[in-house]
């Protein structure tokens, strides 16, 4: 892992010691595994529930007796959840890979882009002049420790590399500044 600092590429350690803030672990690599298994089935258990709920509220509307208006109205609602579910899928999938393993265009976008948007990203930095470490993951090793479901997400640390901030979403500039000068002793 590497950051970009004023007088070049440097190696950065990163330690996950205790600091001011509290710092997540990375966790046991198999019980994660585990965690998401249990939230694909319960995501597949709500679309296969949408389906069958479908699937009833349409028989049941071309049935001879006919149906309650209700009906049309909980077919519709399933039906919505089926579509918006499918979606979300694919478009999650397509970012990472191919659905299916089927070659459609636009997808496995982070993959075969990763090269170019870290290259973006350093670019970025060098135009816009930050002359204080920024950290480039390439290798995901920060990332699995200190997990996170917010962009931006900021993680400061001190000369020893111990943590003295986490933040989560975007924070003003002064504010910043102001946590980066408490991490250096300034």
């Amino acid at each position: 892992m590497t950051h970009r600092a004023e007088e070049g590429l440097e190696t950065a350690t990163v330690t996950a010691s205790s600091g001011a803030a509290p710092v997540p672990q990375a966790g046991n690599q198999e019980a994660r595994r585990a965690d998401l298994r249990r939230w694909k089935a319960i995501a597949l258990s709500f679309l296969i529930g949408a389906a069958v709920i479908f699937l009833g509220c349409s028989w049941w509307q071309t049935s001879e007796s006919g149906a309650p208006v209700w009906v049309g109205y909980v077919r519709a609602a399933a039906e919505a959840g089926m579509v918006g579910g499918l979606a979300d899928w694919f478009a999650v999938t397509a970012l990472f890979r191919r659905p299916m393993g089927l070659p459609i265009p636009h997808t496995a976008l982070i993959p075969n882009n990763k090269d170019r948007v870290g290259d973006a990203l350093k670019d970025f930095v060098e135009e816009n002049g930050y002359t204080f470490p920024v950290v480039l993951d390439e290798e995901y090793s920060i990332s699995m420790l200190y997990p996170t479901n917010s962009i931006p997400y900021t993680v400061v640390l001190d000369a020893e590399g111990k943590v003295t901030h986490i933040s989560t979403g975007a924070l003003d500039a002064d504010t910043m500044y102001e946590r980066y000068k408490e991490a250096l002793g300034v």
